[in-house]
């Protein structure tokens, strides 16, 4: 009996150690199983990682190309820039001639934290635009006519007044229209640009259109890069009207004006005497009327006009010629140009029209504005390469 249970015991102790074994084995195998799963998870996220920093990198190419586009619309891209543990570049082309303001961004990211390099392309398509600021002399979004004798030179006013500053030659007579039939741009008579004349981008031979056998252009002529954005006036006019018509001279100090209406004639004059800004729907300046800025510095006023079913009229007559000085800003308005009329700043319209004689002296000094120094970029498509 007693051996029995001796016999029954040692059977149990050698079930219990085969057990054990198997168990530990289970484990073993287990834990082996788990820790090589740990590794490839490990070595997973590192890649991960480290595919991911490569991925910023190549967006920081695409950002770093949008940021020189701003500047210079003809940047073409850039060698590997050193960032982190890795270096991005980029590649910028025009994917074709049918749209000549696309470009295609292409950037490449390679991150080093592994012992041979992560790579990851990023390509973006943008629609390259002008900035909003002020063309450089006479502007018109869509149709510019004019004739009689037109002058168009630019200046710095910085530097002093045309009289005693030499043109610097760097005037724009521009526009964005594309149009043969009329032309987008036609200038009559005798006409000396001291710069270049442009018609909008993609534009023929045929959307400029100089006749008068006088007429001398310095600079080029054909159609611009970029065309040119002119956002509507943000603000808004007044309900009463200004009006002076009695030749005398009418000061206002620094300030926002906002009237429905400003006329000027009869040789009277609109003095400011620090910088203002004009909100205005119609703007009539004839019979030898003048609106002057502060020193006659061209910065220190701007004339904007409201509306789309607003009127410009720039009017003068021989020696009671109009005079403005300032930026007369008016882009979804129609321009009159009806006998002598002199602008120095910047003029810009919907339409610009009229066979007054006009001079224009663009003050250069409005291109250290903050607006308008970028071009603007506008992203298309995007798309990972990797």
């Amino acid at each position: 009996m007693v051996q029995d249970r001796f016999s029954r015991d040692k059977k149990e102790r050698g079930f219990i150690l085969v057990s054990v074994y198997a168990i530990l084995s289970f484990l073993l195998v287990l834990g082996g199983g788990l820790l090589s799963f740990a590794l490839v998870e490990s070595r997973s996220a590192v890649s991960s990682f480290v595919s991911l920093q490569a991925f910023y990198l190549a967006e920081a190419g695409i950002d770093q190309a949008i940021s020189q586009l701003r500047l210079n619309s003809d940047w073409s891209g850039s060698s590997p820039v050193p960032l982190g543990s890795g270096t991005y570049s980029s590649t910028v082309t025009t994917p074709g001639i049918e749209n000549p303001n696309r470009r295609r961004i292409t950037a490449q990211g390679n991150s080093n934290l592994l012992s041979g390099p992560i790579i990851r392309f990023v390509e973006t398509l943008v629609d390259l635009d002008a900035g909003t600021g002020l063309p450089p002399g006479v502007f018109a979004d869509e149709e510019l006519r004019i004739g009689g004798n037109v002058r168009v030179d630019s200046y710095d006013s910085r530097e002093g007044s045309p009289t005693t500053n030499p043109g610097t030659q760097r005037a724009v007579v521009g526009s964005n229209g594309t149009e043969v039939n009329p032309a987008a741009i036609e200038i009559r008579g005798t006409a000396t640009v001291f710069g270049d004349v442009l018609a909008g981008p993609g534009a023929s031979s045929g959307a400029i259109v100089i006749r008068g056998e006088s007429s001398v252009v310095t600079g080029r002529v054909g159609a611009a890069d970029l065309r040119v954005v002119l956002p509507p006036v943000s603000g808004s006019p007044g309900t009463e009207p200004l009006e002076f018509s009695d030749g005398k001279v009418h000061s206002m100090p620094a300030g926002d004006y906002h009237y429905s209406s400003v006329k000027i004639s009869g040789g009277s004059r609109l003095d400011f005497t620090g910088p203002a800004t004009l909100y205005v729907r119609e703007l009539d300046i004839s019979g030898g009327g003048s609106i002057t800025s502060a020193q006659y510095l061209p910065t220190n006023l701007r004339v904007n006009v409201v509306g789309d079913s607003s009127q410009v009229n720039l009017s003068g007559a021989g020696v009671r010629r109009t005079n403005f000085f300032g930026v007369l800003y008016a882009p979804e308005s129609d321009v009159q140009v009806n006998g002598d009329a002199y602008v120095y700043g910047a003029l810009v319209g919907n339409r610009i029209v009229g066979p007054g004689n006009v001079t224009v002296w663009y003050d250069e000094a409005l291109q250290s504005e903050p607006e308008g120094s970028r071009n603007q970029v506008l992203a298309l498509a995007w798309q990972d390469l990797s």
